[in-house]
């Protein structure tokens, strides 16, 4: 009897849990850590998968996860090319701290038609990086010619990659930022630093802008990253390594602006005429 009464004080003590209130605050899961103060206007989707597809005869991505809380609003989705990377962004708008959403799982299920951006930029580069929110992949056997006949999805492969960068995960150094004024008419700006990874992935970089006020110049945050086929084989380095490459910013010539990439900051300024 001693023994059915202890027990039964134990599930009344824990009704009060089970019977709380089916909503409550949610926290929305972000991008890594350097992505995080640049968009605290947006609640990233929790991406599960990305794989190819074919969509009215296309090819294109499926992208499957959940949204950030129950609170149901529009689902933001951009595409950008950068060079070599395609930047996939699919969000929603960050809800106040103190908004109470339903205990409720809200799946996510898109499809984008990629082939006009599968090609050539007006430097010959072709896309090789997928970035679908913290997802990176490798695009391999992406060679098609503007004009020429569109991929089939069969054609691409997709590899998994490991993010690794100035964030959390942090085998990129950052030292010094310069800028270039092109015969194009935009600022480019070399970024130089050292990696500790042993393996040769190459260094990758996002121009983010962070902020534009009229009365100062507008701040792009680099965000500087490896993504990384095979990162448990790599070897350490006996010595940290150099590297050195170029982004093209949308800045042109003769505007003014902020560059920061970590520790680093960088304003350019044109010379007067």
């Amino acid at each position: 009897m001693k023994h059915l009464l202890i027990v039964l004080l134990l599930i009344l003590a824990a009704l009060p849990t089970l019977a709380q209130d089916p909503t409550t605050p949610q926290t929305p899961e972000t991008l890594p850590v350097a992505d995080a103060p640049l968009h605290a206007d947006r609640a990233w989707a929790v991406v599960d998968s990305v794989e190819l597809t074919e969509f009215d005869g296309k090819i294109a991505i499926r992208i499957r996860g959940s949204l950030a809380d129950g609170c149901e609003r529009p689902v933001i989705t951009t595409i950008e090319r950068q060079g070599a990377l395609l930047f996939v962004d699919v969000y929603q708008a960050a809800l106040p701290a103190d908004t109470i959403c339903p205990m409720i799982l809200l799946f996510l299920d898109q499809v984008h038609i990629l082939p006009e951006l599968l090609v050539q930029d007006e430097n010959g580069i072709f896309p090789l990086f997928l970035v679908v929110n913290s997802q990176h992949f490798h695009i391999a056997g992406n060679q098609f010619d503007e004009g020429a006949a569109e991929p089939e999805s069969t054609d691409i492969v997709l590899t998994p990659l490991t993010r690794t960068g100035l964030d959390a995960v942090t085998d990129v150094v950052v030292t010094e930022l310069a800028t270039e004024e092109a015969t194009d008419g935009n600022v480019y700006v070399t970024i130089r630093g050292t990696i500790t990874n042993g393996c040769n992935d190459p260094v990758l970089a996002r121009v983010i802008e962070y902020s534009a006020d009229e009365t100062d110049a507008t701040v792009y945050m680099l965000d500087v990253f490896r993504a990384i086929r095979e990162p448990e084989t790599c070897p350490l380095r006996e010595a940290p390594e150099a590297f050195e490459f170029s982004v093209k910013t949308p800045v042109k010539v003769g505007e003014s602006a902020e560059f920061r990439a970590g520790d680093v900051t960088l304003t350019y300024t044109p010379e007067a005429e």
